[in-house]
């Protein structure tokens, strides 16, 4: 079959919107899929770094309140942008945290600390804040119809 029989005659321009937004379906699926990886990556790395021992933690030289404030703002990032439900996932994220530094005083060589609670916390209220704006603004911007599909 030649190349030019394949194509859908002139007129008929369906099939090929119905490819392009296949296409577009599955690239935005597949990303949302590496974006859930990556969060359960994540979620072990969070859960071994407050659950293991303290000298295996990854560290980035920058202070332990650096650490816990951008591991757990990347975290709840990833979530929001999955579920765009910003109260449950923050809600989530930090009974999340608190647990996790309650559970190091069952650890030998770790003590939960208030303050590692309190810059993680911060980190997921200010991921949430800034998702739920972002949340809201796209929600305006389609209602206003500045983001709708031109078909």
């Amino acid at each position: 079959m030649p190349f030019s029989d394949s194509l859908p005659p002139a007129g008929d321009l369906t099939s090929l919107r119905v490819d392009r937004f296949a296409v577009a379906w599955m690239r935005q699926m597949l990303s949302k899929n590496l974006i859930i990886a990556f969060s359960a990556a994540l979620l072990v790395l969070i859960i071994v770094a407050a659950l293991g021992p303290s000298k295996m933690i990854p560290r980035t030289g920058l202070g332990w309140q650096f650490d816990h404030f951008t591991g757990y703002f990347v975290f709840t990032s990833m979530f929001c942008h999955i579920w765009r439900r910003v109260l449950a996932v923050g809600a989530s994220a930090t009974g999340f945290a608190i647990l996790l530094e309650l559970c190091q005083g069952l650890t030998p060589d770790r003590f939960p600390d208030f303050m590692g609670a309190f810059y993680s916390i911060s980190g997921i209220v200010t991921a949430a804040l800034m998702a739920d704006f972002f949340v809201r603004a796209r929600k305006h911007m389609i209602g206003s119809s500045l983001l709708r599909a031109p078909y």
